[in-house]
Parts: structure tokens; C-alpha cells; sequence
């Protein structure tokens, strides 16, 4: 049974990644029309060209966003693991296993002092410089000093195990790996906190609760991930790390109910829904429609012109609107233009600038 499935898999790989992509892709459709309670009527040839489209955007920014939650541990590994004397430094010690194997094990206690607590310093200093108005740039001195004596305790452990090894070029190797993996761990907090100020429990203490939580879990996959690097070839490392990543992305959408964010983002960008107007004009059978759901319109001609409004899904015949906390299907052909409120948006930056 194994061997058919491997067979079946990996024969043929582009075969397989077109499956997976289909899939995932009919997957979130099904997902993102439940969301919005509406089916509509599909053309085959016009919705499948948008599906594909949406479903390899998708794809990508989920790759794109996961192999960002593991950059920290991948840049930290790379700088300041990736030699003998180092890896010598941080494996578990020799009293605390008897077993030949484990005694190569990388020290997750280590790795959290080393990793952990520069990264979690890094954090608190970024908060001040960017709440400098509500914080004092005074307590940057503290996780400054912090560091420093870091630096003074790393450098005597280096010389009291007597690894032969320079140990100036050890901790600049270590700073530069916390500076790196420190500035590599902004996007997914960022991330963090663009996902978060859209949930509606983002200013209340169980949504900050939720920020914090998910940032100790970025830190802990991080830590684990240096930690089983030495055991794996770069390709499994690479896959398991992956992993990693993406189980820190779920969380973060499960825990802000944020599931379809990515699929929407698709919409918006391809402008095929789930994304404002400023105006619409419609034909007379969809003036008619409008006025039906007792809409405002401007005649113009036999057309008639609507105001601010959002389109939720433009996939296959029909298109879903929002309008006046209204929502409605209208045959796409009843819709002549529209235009984006984004682009008014922008008109109006450019001609404050």
C-alpha cells in the first residue's frame, strides 16, 4: 500500500503539486463561499482562470508567511551555528546524559538563554522606540545592560570549558546572529499585529492576551527548530522547519478567526471581491434591482449610477454585493463599471502631497 502511494506521489511531482494545488484551492473557495453564505453560478471557463489565479496567490503568500516564522531560528542557525566550536559550546553536557547519543543533543536550555532571551530584549526595546511617547528612552539602558552582561557571563563560560576557539570572534558571531534573527522576527510580529487590529477582540485584554501567547509560540517553534537543526540534513531541517512555520501561522488565524484573510487579500488584489467602491453604474435591469432593495440611484440615461458600496465576490456569473448593510446577488452583466474607493484613496494622497 506504501509503495503504491510513493509511487503515486512522487512519479510524477508536478502531477502531485497540480493535485495538492487544486485542492487546496477548491478547498478555500468552498470555505470563503460558506464564510459569506453564497453560491454563485459558476462559469467554467472564466472561473476556473480565476481560481487558479487566487488559489496560486494564496499558495504563495502561505509559503511566503510561514518560511517568515522560522527566518529568525534559519539566519541565527546559519551565523552563529554553523561551525564546530560553536555546536561544541552548545551541546547538552556531559554529566547531565549518559547515553552516547544524547551528549550530542543541542542544549534546548542553552539555546533558550542565547536565542531567547536577546530576541524577547529586542522586543521591549523595539516597543520603546516605537511608543517613545507613552515609554521612557531610559529603559532601553535596561535590556542594553542586560545584554552586556551576557556578553561578560558567555565570554568567561567560553574560557572556563576551554574551547579552543577565539572567543572575540565567538560573540561577535553571536551578536550578529541577534541582531539578524532580532530584525528577521519583525515581519511575522507584524503580521501578528495586522491579523490581531482586525479581530474584534483586538483592543480588549483576551486579545492581547491572544498577541502575547502567540508571540511566546513563534519563540518556542523558533527554539526548537535551532534546537533539532544538527540532526537533520538541510533538506529535512528545511521541511521540518516548514512545518514549524506553518502551525504558527494556523494559530495565529484560528486564534483571530482569520482563516479566509489570505483567500480575501486574493480577491481584493485581483479585484474579484472583497473590496470597496466609491460608485457603481449598473444597467436598467440592475437600476431595477437596486431600487427593489429600496437602494438610492442617480439616473443617468437608461443607466443609473450607485453610491459607496462593496463588492464581497465577482467569481462566476454573478456577482455579490453590499450595499446599505444590504446584501444581494446581480448578474455580473447588469454591472457596466466601478470604481474602486483604493483609488480615490489615492488621488487624494497624491494631491495632499
Amino acid at each position: 500500500m506504501n509503495t503504491k502511494l510513493n509511487e503515486f506521489f512522487f512519479k510524477d511531482p508536478f502531477k502531485t503539486l497540480w493535485i495538492f494545488t487544486l485542492s487546496f484551492g477548491f478547498i478555500i473557495l468552498i470555505f470563503f463561499f460558506t464564510r459569506i453564505e453564497f453560491l454563485p453560478k459558476f462559469d467554467l471557463q472564466s472561473t476556473f482562470s480565476v481560481f487558479i489565479t487566487v488559489t496560486l496567490f494564496s499558495i504563495s503568500t502561505i509559503i511566503i508567511l510561514t518560511f517568515m516564522n522560522i527566518l529568525p531560528s534559519l539566519t541565527w542557525y546559519e551565523i552563529f551555528m554553523n561551525n564546530k566550536n560553536t555546536l561544541k559550546f552548545l551541546k547538552e553536557d556531559k554529566e547531565d546524559k549518559e547515553d552516547k547519543e544524547d551528549k550530542e543533543d543541542i542544549s534546548l536550555k542553552k539555546i533558550t538563554l542565547l536565542f531567547g532571551v536577546p530576541i524577547i530584549l529586542s522586543i521591549v526595546s523595539i516597543t520603546n522606540i516605537i511608543y517613545k511617547d507613552k515609554f521612557s528612552l531610559f529603559y532601553l539602558i535596561i535590556p542594553f545592560s542586560i545584554y552586556l552582561l551576557m556578553l561578560y557571563f558567555l565570554n568567561k563560560t567560553i574560557k572556563r570549558e576551554d574551547i579552543k576557539a577565539n572567543s572575540f570572534l565567538i560573540l561577535t558571531q553571536w551578536t550578529a546572529a541577534n541582531i539578524t534573527s532580532s530584525f528577521c522576527i519583525i515581519f511575522p510580529i507584524y503580521f501578528l499585529l495586522l491579523t490581531g487590529s482586525q479581530s474584534k477582540d483586538s483592543n480588549t485584554v483576551v486579545g492581547v492576551i491572544i498577541f502575547i501567547l502567540l508571540i511566546l509560540l513563534l519563540l518556542l517553534t523558533n527554539i526548537i527548530n535551532i534546537t533539532i537543526s544538527n540532526k537533520k540534513d538541510p533538506f529535512k531541517r528545511l521541511l521540518l522547519s516548514m512545518l514549524f512555520g506553518a502551525i504558527v501561522l494556523l494559530y495565529t488565524l484560528i486564534s483571530f478567526q482569520k482563516l479566509d484573510i489570505i483567500f480575501k487579500k486574493a480577491l481584493e488584489v485581483y479585484k474579484i471581491g472583497n473590496f470597496e467602491v466609491s460608485s457603481i453604474v449598473l444597467t436598467k435591469e440592475g437600476c431595477d434591482i437596486f431600487k427593489a432593495y429600496k437602494i438610492n440611484t442617480t439616473p443617468i440615461n437608461d443607466k443609473c449610477l450607485a453610491g459607496e458600496g462593496k463588492i464581497i465576490s465577482k467569481v462566476g456569473t454573478e456577482t455579490y454585493l453590499e450595499f446599505n448593510h444590504k446584501k444581494f446577488p446581480i448578474s455580473s452583466e447588469n454591472i457596466l463599471s466601478w470604481v474602486p474607493k483604493s483609488i480615490i484613496k489615492e488621488k487624494n494622497e497624491s494631491t495632499n502631497n
